[in-house]
């Protein structure tokens, strides 16, 4: 039994720190959350940019007018002294916006105290 949990120390160390994860908002009414959270960076962007790329087809098979600006930013959320650099993803349809950007979160292996959380 002992050898079978020799490395575990070497698995919880290794546990992510952060995950990604992709909102978008419309029309300047606020974020949306997407539902997949990914650890790596790359992962959260192309996700991203496929899903984009998906609505732009639909938008061009309906005859629809598409204006497309992409450029560099930092991801949200990311207070460290070097922010990673993402992606930023604008987006006009006919008359609606969509802006796209990929936002991370520290993850938490404990409970939060009582008085943090909304969920007792």
């Amino acid at each position: 039994m002992i050898e079978y949990l020799a490395g575990l120390e070497d698995a919880i160390d290794a546990r992510p720190t952060r995950v990604y994860f992709v909102r978008c908002e419309v029309n300047d009414h606020g974020w949306v959350n997407g539902f997949h959270h990914f650890v790596k960076l790359e992962d959260a962007i192309k996700l991203m940019r496929q899903y984009v790329a998906r609505q732009i087809w639909h938008a061009r098979d309906e005859r629809k007018k598409v204006f497309l600006k992409v450029f560099g930013d930092s991801v949200m959320d990311d207070v460290s002294r070097n922010p990673q650099r993402s992606q930023t993803i604008f987006v006009r349809i006919d008359k609606d916006t969509f802006e796209y950007r990929v936002w991370s979160a520290d993850l938490l292996y404990t409970e939060l105290p009582k008085d943090k959380s909304f969920n007792y």
